[in-house]
């Protein structure tokens, strides 16, 4: 559960990709750009969600730290680990890696509507 909790929706989730596609459309979409404008509604408010979480959570003591069982030294560590292991892999290669059946695959939201948002863009 920590790890999912911390890796999967914390950092990747909020602070890489949440943050990456607010980035990504505000850097490089102009502002009438249909599909920033359709994006707008999915990222408002992520930088300050985001830079409130990572104030909140990430500092040794802060509030993550005390609720996780880690050392100060480990829960440096453990969040070092993690963002030198994260690699950039696209949607569709990421749900092969999973290696669900295909049923199964089919009716995960994040197959279903990713993957038809993926394409669209």
């Amino acid at each position: 559960v920590t790890s999912i909790t911390l890796k999967e929706h914390l950092l990747y989730s909020h602070w890489i990709y949440g943050n990456g596609l607010m980035l990504a459309a505000r850097l490089k979409l102009s502002v009438d750009h249909p599909v920033r404008r359709f994006l707008k509604q999915y990222y408002y408010g992520t930088a300050t969600v985001n830079q409130d979480s990572k104030d909140a959570l990430l500092p040794v003591s802060g509030f993550g730290h005390r609720t996780f069982s880690f050392t100060d030294e480990s829960w440096v560590a453990f969040f070092t680990d993690l963002v030198a292991d994260w690699e950039w892999v696209p949607l569709p290669d990421k749900l092969e890696r999973m290696g669900l059946p295909g049923p199964l695959l089919e009716a995960l939201p994040v197959a279903a509507d990713g993957l038809l948002l993926w394409r669209t863009i």
